[in-house]
């Protein structure tokens, strides 16, 4: 805060100098010196590059409209630029709602219902344009880990069910990452790492393993296509790590 006063002081400084270079007569520029006219020029010009700075740094909040029900699931934009949002759970129940934010009209619409109600399940876009769900749990947490999927279509706004995978999982939000081939990395939530592949419409386990299953991992796909896995907790002490994993495709 207090850098931001300074600079917006600055800022204003500049500006006076600016009104003053333009607004004086000739004969007062004349009469002053050349390093003073230099110098108030250069804070002029400072000064416009300094609160345009300023001024788009502070960015605004508006609301966005208010979804239908409330989920807690995952978000993942489609190629249109809406954004789906399915599943999640509250205090009282379970969902298996999705709905679609268009940025357009700032507006929720309802679409397809979940196959199977779930929470903390990995949403992501595949390349052909349809959205993979993965995994999750229901009311039981722990002990409600899900091997199932379920595939999004926009286009019919219809979720149809996708291939189990290989360990049941949960906890998986950012855990998930697209590769350059069109497939689906899942590192989360047990020791194996699996790819989905759209064309097979099936899941592999790659070869080698996490040293335990980390919950609330991260997969980032990198520029050469291999997947950087960083991080995660274990269920028994709840403890973070430092370590990190490279999947690649072969």
């Amino acid at each position: 805060m207090a850098l931001l006063t300074q600079r917006l002081g600055e800022a204003l400084e500049g500006l006076k100098a600016m009104r003053l270079v333009e607004g004086a007569r000739l004969e007062t520029l004349i009469g002053m010196h050349v390093d003073e006219i230099a110098r108030l020029t250069a804070a002029a010009r400072a000064a416009v590059s300094l609160s345009s700075a300023v001024l788009s740094s502070t960015g605004a909040v508006t609301p966005a409209g208010e979804m239908m029900s409330t989920l807690y699931g995952p978000a993942t934009r489609l190629r249109d630029g809406r954004v789906l949002v399915a599943g999640g759970e509250n205090d009282t129940r379970m969902f298996g709602d999705a709905e679609l934010y268009d940025p357009a009209t700032r507006k929720w619409t309802r679409t397809g219902s979940l196959q199977i109600a779930r929470d903390k399940h990995a949403s992501t876009l595949l390349a052909d344009g349809r959205v993979l769900l993965a995994g999750g749990s229901d009311r039981r947490g722990w002990n409600g880990q899900m091997t199932s999927t379920e595939i999004y279509d926009p286009t019919s706004g219809v979720f149809t069910a996708g291939p189990n995978l290989s360990s049941a999982r949960f906890k998986l939000h950012a855990s998930v990452a697209a590769l350059p081939s069109g497939g689906v990395v899942v590192a989360g939530g047990s020791t194996d790492v699996e790819s989905y592949d759209p064309l097979t419409n099936r899941f592999a386990v790659a070869s080698g393993e996490l040293d335990a299953p980390r919950f609330f991992s991260s997969a980032t796909t990198l520029r050469d296509g291999r997947v950087l896995i960083v991080g995660g907790y274990t269920k028994g002490d709840i403890a973070s790590t430092n370590k990190a994993w490279v999947y690649s495709a072969r």
